[in-house]
């Protein structure tokens, strides 16, 4: 009797046709016909440098121990050591793709997490490619020296035992055979996605123009951030400042969740414009969110969680997100001149004696008095249509009712004041 098939072998077989189309990639063959430009070739490590970081965060937070059990060193520094070195100003290519399969990851990471240990056994097995994949960037771009290419030098000298040591590491995994076959798949959906970044690379018009309904059908076709790594890092951004608000999610439930992500890619292109134009477009959508009900505390706080986001994503340049700071520092500028620091959290401290909300009503009552003072329009008003006794309950609502009259008052008193 035969003894099983081992899940390395199984991969091997179940990705044979996958694996000889992905190396058969005209961009691939390009590299080593040298007719590739620079710019493609940094197209692709922005686009691995995206997978890499979805699947660093969902490596990170399984709680699938065989996934867990996979898990090595990050190699989103080296693509972003690369990057930086190669130049970031080109224009970005393999968006829509490299988007699909980060996409595809965190999916997976929810409802099958077993099969991203497909994806690991593909992103392991490149390392054993890479010398060659080394040696043709080198004579397509006429460098002296690839070493400096950090991404292709992971695994070095020991690649091969790196590789036999990985191999039986799956072999040693305990699953079943439903978990098994969904490896397979996993590896299988892995190689044809880098497939289809590749054909991405080739393409021959100019690099995309992104749209925020590229994340989000119902955002619209205004532009969002053309880096597949910044956008990433933004959607990362967009489910903290998600989870941050409560409130939000349940005034504005999943649609909400979407426009927030769709939101942050937006944001995320801001630090590439000139500082005014930049605080003019903030400006214009702190308005549109307060007459929504969203007061700029919101919008101040998710500028911030972008920038950290970007910079623990592409940490090279982090100066080049300092401006989503400056922007939110003038936010805060603008929502505090009408009620001073001390003011605002007595009255909200007075609100949560009075109701016990965990939606934290009383602060972001207070906040759209604030946006009100400063001229946001109708920020009040869409705040208190939404929190009615139906939906927040009667003391709730009569307390917050009441917090918001007390701030108003202030303010007016603080507007007709005599200066000192």
């Amino acid at each position: 009797m035969s003894a099983p098939m081992t899940l390395s072998v199984a991969l091997r077989r179940g990705t044979r046709v996958a694996h000889e189309t992905l190396e058969q990639a005209d961009f691939f063959r390009g590299l080593e016909a040298g007719t590739v430009a620079l710019e493609r070739f940094v197209g692709y490590l922005r686009a691995m440098a995206a997978v890499h970081y979805a699947m660093d965060r969902e490596l990170a937070r399984t709680e699938c121990r065989a996934l867990a059990a996979t898990t090595r060193e990050s190699w989103l520094p080296a693509l972003c050591h690369d990057i930086h070195a190669l130049g970031r100003g080109g224009p970005a290519f393999a968006v829509p793709a490299a988007l699909a399969m980060t996409n595809d990851v965190r999916q997976r990471a929810a409802q099958v997490p077993h099969s991203l240990i497909g994806f690991r056994y593909v992103f392991e097995g490149s390392v054993m490619g890479m010398p060659h994949l080394r040696a043709r960037v080198a004579a397509c771009f006429d460098f002296d020296d690839c070493r400096h290419l950090h991404y292709l030098n992971i695994g070095g000298p020991a690649a091969a035992e790196r590789w036999k040591a990985f191999r039986n590491l799956l072999d040693g995994l305990e699953l079943e055979s439903e978990q098994r076959a969904e490896v397979v798949a996993g590896a299988r959906a892995a190689f044809h996605h880098v497939s289809a970044i590749a054909d991405d690379l080739t393409w021959t018009g100019d690099p995309p123009r992104l749209r925020a309904d590229a994340i989000n059908p119902a955002a619209g076709v205004h532009p969002i951030a053309a880096d597949p790594l910044v956008i990433e890092a933004a959607i990362v951004a967009g489910d903290r400042a998600w989870d941050r608000w409560p409130y939000c999610r349940e005034r504005y439930v999943d649609r909400g969740l979407a426009f927030t992500r769709s939101d942050s890619a937006w944001l995320a292109m801001l630090v590439d414009l000139p500082a005014p134009h930049a605080s003019r477009q903030l400006d214009w959508l702190a308005n549109v969110l307060a007459a929504r009900g969203m007061p700029s505390l919101i919008l101040e706080d998710h500028l911030i969680l972008v920038h950290d986001a970007l910079v623990e994503a592409i940490p090279p340049e982090a100066a080049r997100f300092a401006l989503l700071l400056d922007a939110a520092a003038e936010l805060r500028a603008h929502r505090t001149a009408g009620l001073p620091e001390s003011i605002a959290a007595q009255l909200e401290h007075d609100y949560q004696q009075r109701a016990n909300d965990p939606l934290d009503l009383g602060k972001l009552g207070v906040e759209a008095v604030r946006d009100e003072c400063f001229g946001r329009r109708r920020a009040v008003d869409s705040f208190l249509d939404w929190a009615t006794e139906e939906r927040v309950g009667a003391c709730r609502a009569t307390a917050l009712r009441t917090i918001v009259a007390e701030a108003r008052a202030f303010a007016a008193r603080e507007a007709t004041a005599p200066a000192s």
